[in-house]
């Protein structure tokens, strides 16, 4: 998962980074890390929870860690029905700015923008630019032109925009 790698590149160049799964009805980072699933961001946007029970440690290691890497996971927490109401929450908004204050980098895994674009544009409002892993055959056909129509939808810039753009 793109996320992940980005995540984990920006935490062992010694950037303090914290990944939020933000894909509530779809969870994803927990269960590709190998992390508690719950309580996460479901959670705690439900106020069910206090950041020290949603806050996930993970130590990188190998050769590319400088010293103690250590990225910091915010899970999804169980599946919602409802994201795009939770994430369209003035509590989403302030728990990023939160985040902010405290990490480097925030890095806000969007649910996907082409099946649940209500959930993907409520997070995107929340960001300061956008990075999507697009397959050539998603960006081409009838799909690519829902893709691009999504895209354009996206309140943030998204960097690589001009290759499914056609």
């Amino acid at each position: 998962m793109a996320a992940i790698a980005l995540a984990s590149a920006a935490s062992t160049a010694s950037r303090r980074t914290i990944l939020v799964d933000c894909c509530l009805a779809r969870p994803r980072v927990a269960a590709q890390i190998g992390l508690a699933p719950a309580p996460g961001l479901h959670e705690y946007l439900r106020w069910e929870a206090e950041p020290r029970d949603v806050l996930q440690p993970v130590v990188l290691a190998g050769p590319a860690a400088v010293g103690e890497a250590q990225l910091v996971c915010f899970c999804a927490g169980r599946p919602a029905a409802k994201a795009e109401t939770l994430l369209g929450l003035q509590s989403f908004g302030h728990m990023v700015a939160n985040l902010r204050g405290a990490y480097e980098l925030v890095l806000l895994l969007a649910p996907p923008v082409r099946s649940e674009p209500a959930a993907c544009l409520a997070v995107a409002a929340q960001a300061d630019a956008a990075v999507a892993g697009v397959t050539a055959a998603e960006a081409s056909g009838r799909g690519g032109r829902e893709l691009r129509n999504a895209v354009k939808r996206l309140p943030v810039p998204l960097p690589g925009t001009s290759a499914v753009a056609g």
